[in-house]
């Protein structure tokens, strides 16, 4: 029974750590993509407007359907029209924030995995870090949704249609977990089952 409980306690450590791991660099993967968008990577974009020629919208700006011309270079705050507010665009710039701490969050998980001794790690870094990449990607989940909905709203009222590309899903699906890694790290339940799991090995 003994032997069971410890070869449990050694698994579920390692697992927990895994799994942040992957929730975690699954997230920055995520956010790279979104971060690398529409004018940089056409195929990532958060909406796609039907005006003559197609218009699809990103963090830095916004490419012509129709062979990928952008009208300008890449920056951050712009307009289209009265449909797309450039002081909510700015807000934007939350989405890199969150992706360079979460690499930060990934980056510094990376001695565990190799063997670092968990009772030397500082896991209060790393949940500072987590917590501050989901705090930063929820800002602006929330500004984008807000941004694009808007936006969305003010095309059909002028009998433009809207399709949605798949930057919200992926901007959702990261933020999503964020939460999860930004939870465990942050009640403490992570760095348990390590510490456990190595007083057990």
């Amino acid at each position: 029974m003994k032997w069971s409980l410890e070869r449990f306690l050694v698994i579920a450590g390692l697992r927990s750590l895994r799994i942040v791991f992957l929730l975690t660099f699954t997230s920055f993967i995520l956010m790279l993509f979104t971060v690398f968008s529409v004018p940089l990577i056409t195929t990532f974009y958060f909406i796609d407007a039907a005006v003559p020629a197609g218009a699809r919208f990103g963090v830095w700006g916004w490419c012509y359907d129709s062979g990928g011309e952008c009208p300008s270079s890449p920056r951050m705050g712009y307009s289209f029209g009265s449909q797309v507010d450039e002081s909510l665009t700015r807000a934007l710039v939350f989405y890199p924030i969150s992706t360079i701490l979460c690499f930060l969050s990934t980056i510094s998980l990376i001695p565990l995995l190799c063997g670092y001794p968990v009772s030397h790690y500082p896991f209060r870094y790393f949940s500072l870090l987590s917590f501050g990449s989901f705090i930063s990607s929820c800002i602006a989940f929330v500004f984008m949704i807000g941004l694009w909905g808007t936006a969305a709203t003010r095309f059909n009222a002028e009998g433009i249609s809207v399709t949605f590309g798949p930057l919200p899903w992926m901007s959702l699906a990261a933020t999503v977990a964020l939460g999860l890694v930004s939870l465990s790290s942050g009640c403490g339940a992570l760095q348990l089952f390590c510490l456990r799991g190595e007083s057990e090995r």
